[in-house]
């Protein structure tokens, strides 16, 4: 396999994280359906947020295309002779819709913190759905700075701490993102 062929740009990808309480979660990226199994592998809770999936910008669906076109023509071989390509890879055509979630992580304090895709027009931005241990949705957290997936960002109940790409110096900064819990009012 060679990286960045392994799926398709902007497509679903499985996501999964261990909780706190010794838990599952896990969801596909396809919808938004999160189960959480226990050790025995019964689903003690499902995490759900009706509603459709956002469109993909036509601009960007052509950028991430010949992103894709770029990478397969830099290759020393020709596609066909690299294993484990998917077909939808092979095709090229990028979705329409974004993934329901990008990742799944699991605080130490018993939230579950589900990653979606920014909104159109903030692509430097990173959003979070908040569920607390009881698969109660609090709320949303969005940060002002797209935080890297690696490595994984650290959530306590007040602060998000991960590492980011400086835009003008491409090198990466660690940073604290401090926040009023949802759930509850900001103190004045």
């Amino acid at each position: 396999m060679v990286e960045g062929l392994n799926r398709l740009p902007l497509s679903a990808a499985p996501s999964s994280d261990v909780t706190a309480r010794g838990t599952l979660i896990r969801g596909d990226g396809t919808s938004y359906e999160i189960a959480e199994t226990n050790l025995a592998g019964d689903t003690v809770r499902r995490l759900s947020r009706p509603g459709p999936l956002p469109t993909i910008p036509e601009e960007e669906r052509r950028d991430s295309a010949a992103t894709l076109r770029a990478r397969i023509a830099a290759l020393p071989v020709p596609l066909d002779r690299v294993q484990g390509v998917p077909e939808s890879v092979k095709s090229g055509i990028i979705p329409q819709t974004y993934p329901a979630y990008l990742r799944l992580y699991g605080a130490a304090d018993g939230r579950t913190w589900v990653e979606r895709p920014p909104p159109a027009g903030k692509p430097d931005t990173t959003f979070w759905d908040v569920w607390d241990a009881g698969g109660r949705f609090l709320g949303v957290v969005s940060a002002p700075v797209k935080l890297l997936a690696e490595p994984r960002p650290v959530f306590t109940p007040t602060a998000i701490y991960g590492v980011a790409r400086d835009p003008e110096t491409d090198e990466q900064l660690l940073v604290r993102l401090t926040f009023s819990p949802p759930g509850r009012r900001a103190s004045r």
